[in-house]
């Protein structure tokens, strides 16, 4: 799904656009994905596990684009991509007022409201979609994403210990956090 352009205004009063990611950016938005995934350790890939060519990400932001049931969102700030949110809508009937989403942001914009920006627009896109019930994943050492969506009034559902374990042999739990809207 498209979502229509919106300006927000950062911490440091700079300005973001939220947008959609279009297809011509995968080689962008495929770059920036292997920097996120090498910048912290609480995306769910390694740099060297992510296989996908810029091919198949341009079919994936094909089909989250033309799909009235997802949408991928880039965050922009001097037009240079900082971060992005997805979202995918559950089809099944038992399900279909139920979304899940994941979200990344470049360590370089940090701190800078972003992940909260693109939050908050993703809350009101799912809204109109009909979702009533959004659900996430952050790992537990995570501690700022958590606190993010606990502010955003996410709540705590539970949490799969030893989920992850990182390179080092560092386990984390999955935990599961969900929102009604």
């Amino acid at each position: 799904m498209l979502v229509a352009e919106k300006q927000c205004t950062l911490k440091n009063g700079k300005s973001a656009i939220l947008r959609p990611i279009y297809p011509n950016e995968a080689e962008t938005f495929l770059s920036a994905y292997i920097q996120t995934s090498s910048e912290t350790s609480f995306i769910s890939n390694y740099p060297e596990e992510i296989n996908i060519t810029v091919e198949q990400e341009k079919a994936l932001l094909e089909r989250f684009n033309e799909n009235p049931n997802m949408f991928f969102i880039g965050a922009y700030v001097d037009d240079t991509f900082a971060g992005s949110i997805s979202l995918m809508k559950k089809t099944n009937i038992k399900e279909k007022h139920k979304a899940t989403f994941g979200i990344a942001v470049l360590q370089k914009y940090w701190g800078m409201g972003i992940g909260k920006a693109l939050m908050i627009y993703a809350m009101e896109q799912a809204k109109a979609m009909g979702v009533k019930l959004l659900d996430l994943r952050v790992l537990s050492g995570n501690a700022k994403a958590i606190k993010l969506y606990e502010d955003l009034g996410f709540i705590k559902a539970g949490e799969i210990p030893g989920a992850f374990i990182l390179k080092d042999g560092a386990e984390h739990s999955d935990i599961i956090m969900y929102k009604r809207l």
